[in-house]
């Protein structure tokens, strides 16, 4: 008896020190959240959250591969090391939403709002960028390769030497360049 007593408590206390269980979704009316916990690590691949309120919703290193956020409100949101590959962000609200290393490659973010957002270290590799506004975010360290910034506003975005470089060759202006001092030497 005491030997199942001490498995019994073995077994309790693995359980209590594992990681929380992942959402489950099949859309955005049938969130079930186990243990009560915000989506962490959530495999929402392909989820129709158009509208969605997710304001401060902790979505690190989910997956949100095609997903359509539409017009989703996700400011605030912690997006970090997310999987974004081609989803549709179209409209939606992303002000101060942290996407640092969010992996964005052909996301479609025409007419998103990310301002203030952290984009440090993002892929946004063929990303659509048209009429997004980007003032003020933290580009430093992304990956601008083939994105599309026509008419977007880039004012006081904050950016690299090579990033600043890539953009003034696309002709894109209105963010913030490194000096050229600075660019030398680092």
């Amino acid at each position: 008896m005491k030997s199942f007593f001490i498995i019994v408590v073995f077994f309790l206390s693995y359980l209590a020190f594992t990681e929380a269980p992942q959402c489950v979704i099949d859309n955005y009316q049938d969130f079930v959240f186990q243990n009560n916990k915000e989506p962490t690590r959530c495999n929402l691949q392909g989820a129709d959250l158009k509208n969605a309120y997710l304001q401060g919703a902790d979505l690190w290193h989910a997956n949100l591969r095609e997903a359509d956020l539409r017009w989703a409100d996700l400011r605030e949101a912690n997006l970090k090391s997310a999987y974004l590959f081609g989803a549709d962000l179209r409209s939606a609200s992303l002000q101060h939403a942290n996407l640092h290393g969010a992996d964005l490659r052909y996301a479609n973010l025409e007419g998103a709002i990310l301002q203030e957002a952290d984009l440090r270290g993002a892929n946004l590799v063929g990303t659509y960028l048209r009429r997004t506004n980007l003032r003020s975010v933290d580009l430093y360290g992304a990956d601008l390769q083939d994105a599309y910034f026509r008419n977007a506003d880039l004012k006081g975005a904050k950016v690299d030497c090579k990033q600043a470089n890539y953009l003034k060759s696309k002709s894109i202006t209105g963010f913030n360049s490194p000096s050229w001092f600075y660019c030398l030497f680092n």
